[in-house]
């Protein structure tokens, strides 16, 4: 899954591919846990996955106004390598 999530991105993400495949992999169900997500076997309540995306797809990162003049763009294109681990 990890080497799949890679594909054409930069080798040195690997970190954030590992995560974020771990991620993935707690909130699917598995047979060692009763058809259950090891989220849910932990937590005892079913995970949200409304926040999933595609990995290495094109995002756009809210840029703050101290960090820009009046007339800059208030977004900046990025790509999507992970999910915050604090929220």
């Amino acid at each position: 899954m990890t080497r799949c999530m890679l594909g054409d991105l930069p080798s040195f993400l690997w970190g954030e591919v590992i995560n974020t495949t771990i991620h993935i992999l707690n909130r699917c169900p598995m047979k060692s846990v009763e058809e259950k997500t090891l989220y849910e076997a932990w937590k005892r309540k079913k995970p949200n996955i409304s926040h999933f995306r595609v990995f290495g797809c094109d995002v756009y990162a809210f840029v703050i106004p101290e960090k820009r003049k009046k007339l800059d763009k208030r977004s900046e294109k990025c790509i999507f390598v992970g999910y915050n681990n604090q929220h």
